[in-house]
């Protein structure tokens, strides 16, 4: 019994998985969604199941065709409720077009990538190796290091030396040292989808065996070097000589990934469409190769009926977030008069240009073509840097300027911005150089095809922002001379261009400014009525109050008090716009408005913002704070039970703001900015609520009021674009249990249940079908029941009963489902572990000797539950016990059963201790520290669990032992020893895995000679592992946390929102700190602190 023990030690030891090695980035694949989209606090239907290392893909193949980690195969990915995940497509291509893919690896091991493409169906259809043969991707060029194609390997794409001259880094958090990789790829003719697999392959080319055609392949001189460290042998023969008399490795490849060569596998979700449907069209063939004049003009259409304007900034780092989903094909540009880019930036010299290499290309004139062809198709230039300009073929129809001017927009570009005001001051001064800045702005809007200047100079006169005494005369001369030069071009072109700028509201910044002369100049007035108080404030206090507060003594800070000083120093109301802010600001420490605060924003609520929320986001944290609506000022705030306020403007308050521009004859609004209301089902109901009240003067603001008892969506009243929208889906006879005939059956108590004829559906809960969570399916699609996504409608049969998952399902007659332990039930022995399912079909957790019912996981077809691995397996490969079975994770009765082994009784938590008086070894089940999950993409974000999964497990007191001596059984040799190897693979630090996990085992040294203890056997088994031995006390376990990258946040330099402080003191500290000028790289606004439009 003793060997067959550790014949299974020895088995075991072989799925202990390899160091973590790379990913596909972009498109990113399955489990790196998986990683960063993760949700501990609000998991549902349409958030992926958590990973923990995006990297460990290491086993694949005949297991998986897109890799597989722990119980994760990515063939079928799961959703956090274990449910099968809705598709997530991560781009969209064109039949046959040349594309970018983006590889990290980790852990470099040379080799080469090959690239192939799968259509399915649905994310449950495992797709097979045989579908991703046929439609090979073909290798063009290696963007970065210049491997060279091989004409007789042409689908591999070589990996460049780790020592590459040109080394570039990634810039994933957590992933900053691994090195990226980037390759253009031919798409192959044959392959088309609405949900298309593509498969990245890595084979390392670090073991001993010989790859074909290395030998032959031409390597760029620059990956190689002379000699390596120890003078004697080539780089080149170091790093890619396979040797001589090696066996060929397509010899030895495994088909599961295990052994040498090493493999890796990830899948990503793409779509591609059929020429001619992606609105890519190539312009007729031209003798011009670098035409920069003004793009085509198109067609505009119609635009919403208003007689105000309505000028939204969009923000080009916001495109970052989401997984991209502010993106301008989203967006119903119909809603505004104006789209201001934000933003391009100046120097004192009076050079202008871009903030965003990558950012800003692809917005303003759509993706990159890598179809494009030279004489044939237009070339678009980037203001890239100082004096450089950037050429590419764009998917023009696709950008920003396209789509706004076609829906009957204008776009301007806004030049400054909070962070951006610096050079002002110098460069309006110089004349030289404000005449050269003069005449850059007539170049981009010749180049562009923009339709007017916004300049957004945060202020003159501040002296934060470099300003001083002269900027009152600078200001004039600039915009001035701006005009000038805007109505010379509008000589030439017979058309007119507009000229506004971005204008503050506090009275010492506004009496920098000669309301007077500028008013001979601009157009329109931007005032930014926002941003009035925030962290930088002595108390809590309202972002945007329409009239002034009533516990302090700041006079005109408010909507009202800002337009009243603007038309006081001679500005026409008529053409005075006020500012709409579609976020919020957050404070901690408090739980109401005039209060003492912690002094720093909310970035413990609110961390994707950094403490200044997105209203999208407040939205989502609604249901889990107390809101409260101030009439005095006519907006809202939010608060914490345990601490914490924000401030922000909900639909009413944005129906006040509006009903104030009507009555008091304003020109119109600006906001900031139009990603803030753009919802994960790509609503918009703080713009909607704008055209609501201005096409209907008589609405009732109140109607729009905030109630948590019957608030179920994101919007109070219907969408412009008529999007089925959570709270207007259910007519008033359907019950908020859910409508007649669509309630989940007893039996079903998670999953979702087809409604109204398969047109949509609900999440169930608790056998009930939660109202607040119905997704209507697009239009010409039906739920599949089987597949559980919307699909198209010819291929759905709807049942007449409601259906879920299996994997959240139950039999009527499975004791499982009610309780019963006859037949699935884990013996009181088995305290942790898994227990097979339906002769190994699949398994359950267990937990404290009962299963876990919502943790059915059902095998792959063709694959059964291995009780020895804890994996799905091959058929062929496994041997299902004929009693209910679980993974030996150390049973109870085990552990008290050898007199050399000594059990905690709570759960051991890794940031705790351990007091350790004996020579003991100690293998302690360590926790990583928690990732900060980002925001989710989904049709639409259902309403969260009643149970989610908790990613802080509870802290229990570690208590005092007693032994048992009881004598050892042969059988717990090898449930020991799955344990022991279980607690030896020891996480990456860098991820996050809330995971049950069993207490740490002590193992004392035996206590007579003779008889060989369970000590002795897995110190000769697991020879070469680190274990510590110590007679101190364990120590907690002290994480670096990195410092993260990107521009510091602005919360002072304020003087426009402190200046009515009492005895008007100076800050001069915080000016100070405020002058240390901050790069424009980060993809969130600094702190919205103001950059305001």
């Amino acid at each position: 019994m003793k060997s067959l023990s550790l014949s299974r030690i020895i088995l075991l030891s072989l799925h202990i998985p390899v160091a973590p090695h790379g990913f596909l980035s972009s498109p990113r694949s399955r489990n790196l969604v998986a990683y960063e989209d993760l949700s501990w606090s609000n998991p549902t239907t349409s958030t992926p199941l958590p990973e923990d290392c995006p990297t460990c893909l290491n086993l694949g193949g005949v297991l998986a065709r897109c890799g597989l980690t722990a119980d994760r195969n990515y063939d079928t990915p799961l959703n956090a409720m274990r449910g099968t995940m809705p598709s997530n497509q991560q781009a969209t291509y064109i039949q046959g077009q040349m594309i970018e893919v983006e590889v990290v690896l980790s852990a470099h091991h040379r080799g080469h990538f090959i690239f192939k493409g799968c259509p399915i169906t649905s994310t449950s259809e495992a797709p097979s190796q045989a579908c991703f043969d046929e439609h090979p991707l073909t290798f063009v060029r290696d963007e970065l290091y210049g491997a060279p194609k091989n004409v007789n390997f042409p689908f591999r794409a070589y990996v460049a030396p780790l020592f590459h001259p040109q080394r570039r880094n990634s810039n994933k958090p957590s992933f900053e040292e691994a090195m990226v990789f980037r390759y253009v790829l031919q798409l192959p003719e044959d392959l088309v989808g609405e949900l298309v697999l593509l498969q990245w392959y890595y084979v390392a080319g670090n073991s001993g065996c010989s790859h074909a055609g290395y030998d032959d392949y031409p390597w760029p001189d620059s990956w190689m070097d002379d000699k390596t460290e120890d003078g004697e042998i080539s780089a080149i023969e170091a790093k890619y000589s396979v040797g001589i008399g090696l066996n060929p490795c397509e010899e030895i490849l495994s088909e599961d990934g295990n052994g040498v060569p090493e493999q890796f596998w990830n899948c990503a979700e793409i779509t591609i469409q059929p020429k001619g449907e992606s609105g890519d069209n190539q312009s007729s063939p031209s003798n011009t190769t670098k035409d920069v004049g003004p793009p085509p003009i198109v067609n505009p259409q119609p635009q919403l009926q208003s007689d105000y304007t309505i000028v939204g900034y969009f923000a080009s780092w916001q495109w970052y977030d989401r997984q991209k989903l502010a993106d301008p094909k989203v967006f119903d540009f119909r809603k505004y008069s104006r789209i201001n880019f934000a933003f391009f930036q100046v120097n004192e010299d009076g050079d202008l240009w871009g903030t965003d290499t990558w950012a800003d290309p692809n917005l303003l004139f759509g993706p990159y073509n890598w179809n494009g062809i030279e004489g044939v198709d237009m070339e678009y230039c980037s203001w890239d840097g100082p004096n450089l300009k950037v050429c590419n073929f764009h998917r023009y129809e696709e950008g920003l300027i396209y789509l706004a001017r076609q829906s009957g927009a204008e776009i301007w570009p806004s030049i400054g911005g909070w962070s951006l005001s610096d050079p002002f001051p110098v460069m309006a001064k110089n004349e030289a150089s404000r005449e050269k800045f003069v005449r850059k702005c007539v170049e981009l809007i010749e180049e562009y095809a923009f339709d007017g200047i916004d300049v957004d100079w945060e202020y003159p006169g501040y002296e934060a922002h470099s300003g001083t005494p002269d900027d009152t005369e600078s200001y004039n001369l600039l915009l001035k001379s701006l005009r000038e030069q805007l109505d010379d071009l509008g000589e030439k072109t017979g058309k007119f261009y507009g000229l506004t700028a971005a204008l503050p509201c506090g009275t010492s910044n506004i009496n920098n400014i000669d309301i007077a002369t500028v008013a001979k100049y601009l157009t329109e007035f931007n005032l930014m009525t926002y941003d009035f108080f925030g962290a930088w404030s002595p108390t809590t206090g309202i972002n945007a109050p329409l009239y002034d507060q009533d516990w302090d003594n700041f006079e005109y800070m408010s909507v009202d008090g800002c337009v009243k000083q603007w038309v006081k120093g001679g500005a026409d109301p008529s053409r005075i716009n006020t500012g709409l802010p579609f976020y919020g600001r957050g404070y901690t420490d408090a739980k109401g408005l005039d209060e003492e605060h912690g002094g720093k924003p909310d970035k413990n609520l609110w961390f994707v913002d950094d403490g200044s929320p997105q209203y999208f986001n407040i939205i989502e944290k609604l249901p889990d704070l107390t809101s409260v609506r101030h009439e005095l000022t006519k907006t809202q705030y939010a608060y914490k039970d345990d601490g914490g306020v924000v401030s922000y403007d909900d639909e009413e308050a944005i129906c006040d703001k509006t009903e104030y521009a009507m009555e008091a004859q304003l020109n119109g609004f600006i906001i900031w900015e139009i990603s803030g209301d753009l919802m994960p089902d790509l609503t918009t109901p703080l713009i909607d609520t704008v055209h609501h009240k201005l096409s209907d003067p008589s609405l009732d603001c109140k109607t729009l009021s905030y109630d948590k008892s019957t608030f179920s969506g994101y919007s109070v009243l219907p969408a412009i674009t008529k999007p089925v929208t959570m709270s207007s889906s259910l007519s008033g006879a359907e019950s908020e249990n859910g409508a007649p005939g669509m309630t989940c059956p007893s039996i079903f108590f998670w999953g979702s249940t087809q409604y109204n004829g398969c047109t949509g559906y609900f999440n169930c809960v608790n056998g009930s079908p939660d109202p607040s969570t119905l997704v209507m399916c697009p239009e010409g699609t039906l739920y599949d029941e089987v597949s559980f996504n919307c699909i198209d409608s010819s291929s759905v049969t709807c049942s007449e009963e409601s259906s879920v998952p299996l994997a959240f399902s139950a039999a009527a007659d499975d004791p499982v489902a009610v309780g019963s332990k006859s037949k699935m039930s884990c013996p009181s022995s088995y305290f942790w572990g898994k227990l097979q399912y339906n002769g190994c079909a699949g398994h359950f957790e267990c937990i404290n000797g009962v299963p876990k019912e919502d943790s059915l996981i059902i095998c792959q077809e063709g694959t059964l539950f291995d009780e020895l691995s804890s994996e799905c397996k091959i058929a062929g490969q496994v041997k299902c016990s004929e009693e209910p079975h679980i993974v030996p994770a150390a049973t109870e009765s085990e552990l008290h059963q050898d007199n050399t082994i000594q059990q905690f009784s709570t759960p051991f938590k890794g940031s705790d201790y351990v007091n350790v008086e004996t020579e003991d070894y100690v293998v302690p089940i360590t926790e990583p520290p928690m990732s900060s999950p980002k925001p989710t993409l989904s049709p639409v974000t259902p309403k969260p669990s009643p149970h989610p999964v908790t990613n802080k497990p509870t802290r229990y007191p570690i208590e005092k032992v007693t032994q048992r001596p009881v004598a050892p059984a042969a059988s717990s040799f090898a449930s020991m020893a799955d344990s022991f190897m279980q607690a030896a693979s020891f996480p990456s630090p860098q991820y996050s895995t809330p995971m049950i996990k069993p207490p740490p085992i002590v193992v004392h040294k035996p206590a007579s000679k003779g008889q060989e203890s369970l000590s002795q056997m897995l110190e000769n088994l697991t020879e070469g592992l680190v274990i510590k031995k110590s007679k101190k006390k364990f120590g907690r376990l002290k994480m670096k946390k990195k410092k993260s990258k990107g521009v510091e946040k602005v919360e002072d330099g304020k003087e426009d929102k402190l200046e009515a402080k009492s005895n008007g003191k100076k800050q001069k500290k915080k000016r100070k700190d405020k002058k240390q000028k901050m790069k424009r790289k980060d993809k969130f606004r600094p702190s919205k602190e103001k950059i305001q439009g």
